[in-house]
C-alpha cells in the first residue's frame, strides 16, 4: 500500500512539474483575447510595492491606453491656438446679444438669453489662463458697464454623420476654464445635449436650451444628457468634466458652455470673463458609473503626466476614480482641414493679386470658380464683400488691361453655375467686353471678402 502510494505521489510530483514546466514554455502561456470592463490588472501604485495587492479595472485602463477610439475628439477647434479664427480674433460678428447668433471662433456660436446681457468672445494670450503646451484660450466677456442676467453661451453642434456615432455610449466632455477677477458669476453649466433628428441647426438648438439666439423653434427631441453644474473660482485655473450616457436613438449632438452673469455691473476694468481652453467631447464608456445629469467634475490634474489626470466619486458607498486622459490635440494641417469643410473665407489682397479665374459667360458677366481648399460639409452657401452683398472694391483684371473695379452691388454669386462642396462661383459685372474672353478676379486692398459657409 505504501509503495503505491510512494508511486501515485511520485507520479502526480512528475506532472505537478510538467504542468508548471509547461507554463513557462511561451508555446503554452494563456492568451486572452479580449479584455473586458470587469477584468482586474495587479498595479504596483506609483511604482511603490504595497504589502497587499492593488488592482486596476479594464474600464479604468482604458481611459489610459485609448481603445477602439475611446479617446477621439468629436469636437472641432477646441483648441484656441488652432482654431483658426478666420472670421477674426475679437469678435468680429461685433457684440452679441440675446437675439444674434454668430459663430465667432471656427466651429463655435454664441449667444445671450435676455435682452441687455452682451458680450464678446476673443483669443487670448493671458499666461495664468493657459494650461501647459497650450498656445491661447478662447475668451467670452461680459461688455464693460453690463448690468443683464441672461445666460452667455458658447456652443458647437457636431453634424450628425459623427453625432450618430455617440449614439448608445457614455460621453464625456471636458474643458480648462479660468475666471477673471470680476467674474460677476459665481459657475458654469457645461451642457451636453442630443437630439433624435439630423442637423437641425444651432438656432433651434439656443432657442430650446434657454430661449436665446433668436430663434423660434427645438430640435426635435431636444434634451439635455447634462447640465453639468460646476463651481468655478476667479483667477484659478481649472479643468473640469461632465459626463452623460446618450440614448441609442441620439442622432444629433451638442456642447454648450454657459454661465450667468449675477446682474453686478462689470465695470471698466475688463476683467469680468471666463476663458475656455482644450475643450473636448469624446466617447468614455468606461465612465457610465460616473454619468450624472446635474453635476461636472473637478479633473484632478498631475503637472507631470496629464495622462494620469482622474475624477472621484462615491458609486455604490466606495470612492472610484476615473481616468481623464490629456487633451487630444491634432495636427495643426488636420485641424485646419477639420474646420474648412464648415467655413472658408477669402479675404481680399492687395491691388492686382488674383482670387480665381473664369471667362466671360457674355459681353458683361465675367464667372469665376474658386476651388475649396477642402470638400465641404455641403454645398456652401456665399455672403460677399463681408456682411453685405456688395464689395466695391473687388475687381476684374483681364488680359493686358489693367483692374476693372466693379461696381457696387455687382459681385454676387452665381446662381447659374452655383457651388459645389469643392467649388465656390462668384459673378462680377462690368463694362462691355466680349463673351468667352478669358478674366481673373483680383483685390484691391479695399478688406472685402468673400465667405463660404457649410456651418450647422
Amino acid at each position: 500500500m505504501f509503495k503505491r502510494a510512494l508511486i501515485l505521489a511520485t507520479a502526480f510530483a512528475a506532472c505537478a512539474a510538467g504542468m508548471a514546466l509547461a507554463q513557462l514554455q511561451p508555446n503554452y502561456t494563456p492568451q486572452v483575447q479580449t479584455v473586458n470592463n470587469a477584468d482586474l490588472f495587479q498595479d504596483v501604485v506609483n511604482g511603490a510595492p504595497f504589502p497587499q495587492a492593488v488592482y486596476a479595472s479594464g474600464a479604468l485602463l482604458s481611459g489610459v491606453y485609448a481603445q477602439a477610439g475611446q479617446s477621439d475628439n468629436y469636437l472641432i477647434g477646441g483648441d484656441a491656438g488652432q482654431n483658426l479664427w478666420q472670421r477674426g480674433t475679437t469678435s468680429a460678428g461685433g457684440t452679441i446679444t440675446n437675439t444674434s447668433l454668430p459663430y465667432t471662433a471656427d466651429r463655435w456660436v454664441g449667444w445671450s438669453s435676455l435682452t441687455g446681457t452682451t458680450f464678446t468672445v476673443n483669443q487670448v494670450t493671458t499666461a495664468a489662463a493657459l494650461p501647459t503646451g497650450t498656445l491661447d484660450a478662447l475668451q467670452v466677456k461680459l461688455s464693460n458697464s453690463q448690468t443683464g442676467t441672461g445666460q452667455v453661451c458658447i456652443a458647437q453642434e457636431i453634424a450628425s454623420q459623427n453625432a450618430v456615432y455617440l449614439a448608445g455610449h457614455t460621453v464625456e466632455l471636458d474643458f480648462s476654464a479660468y475666471a477673471g477677477a470680476t467674474w460677476t458669476a459665481s459657475a458654469l453649466n457645461a451642457y451636453i445635449i442630443y437630439g433624435t433628428s439630423t442637423d437641425e441647426g444651432t438656432s433651434k438648438l439656443a432657442y430650446a436650451l434657454n430661449a436665446g439666439g433668436g430663434g423660434s423653434s427645438t430640435w426635435t427631441g431636444q434634451t439635455n444628457a447634462t447640465i453639468g453644474a460646476f463651481p468655478l473660482s476667479v483667477s484659478t485655473l481649472t479643468r473640469a468634466a461632465a459626463i452623460a450616457t446618450l440614448p441609442s436613438t441620439a442622432s444629433e449632438v451638442a456642447v454648450a458652455l454657459c454661465f450667468t452673469p449675477s446682474g453686478t455691473s462689470s465695470g471698466t476694468g475688463g476683467t469680468d470673463y471666463v476663458s475656455y481652453s482644450n475643450i473636448e467631447l469624446r466617447k468614455a464608456d468606461y465612465l457610465a458609473a460616473f454619468a450624472n445629469s446635474t453635476t461636472a467634475y473637478t479633473v484632478n490634474t498631475s503637472s507631470t503626466n496629464p495622462s494620469q489626470s482622474y475624477i472621484t466619486a462615491t458609486i455604490n458607498n466606495a470612492v472610484q476614480n476615473g481616468a481623464i486622459p490629456a487633451f487630444s490635440r491634432r495636427l495643426a494641417a488636420v485641424e485646419a482641414a477639420l474646420q474648412y469643410q464648415y467655413y472658408w473665407q477669402i479675404n481680399e489682397p492687395a491691388a492686382s493679386k488674383a482670387v480665381g479665374n473664369g471667362n466671360y459667360q457674355t459681353a458683361t458677366i465675367c464667372d469665376v470658380q474658386i476651388p475649396t481648399p477642402v470638400t465641404m460639409r455641403i454645398a456652401p452657401t456665399l455672403t460677399i464683400g463681408g456682411t453685405t452683398e456688395s464689395a466695391t472694391t473687388w475687381a476684374v483684371m483681364i488680359a493686358s488691361t489693367t483692374p476693372v473695379v466693379l461696381a457696387s452691388t455687382y459681385l454676387i454669386q452665381d446662381a447659374v453655375i452655383g457651388n459645389t462642396p469643392n467649388m465656390i462661383a462668384v459673378q462680377g459685372t462690368t463694362a462691355s467686353k466680349t463673351a468667352g474672353q478669358g478674366c481673373t478676379l483680383v483685390g484691391a486692398g479695399g478688406g472685402a471678402n468673400i465667405q463660404a459657409s457649410a456651418e450647422l
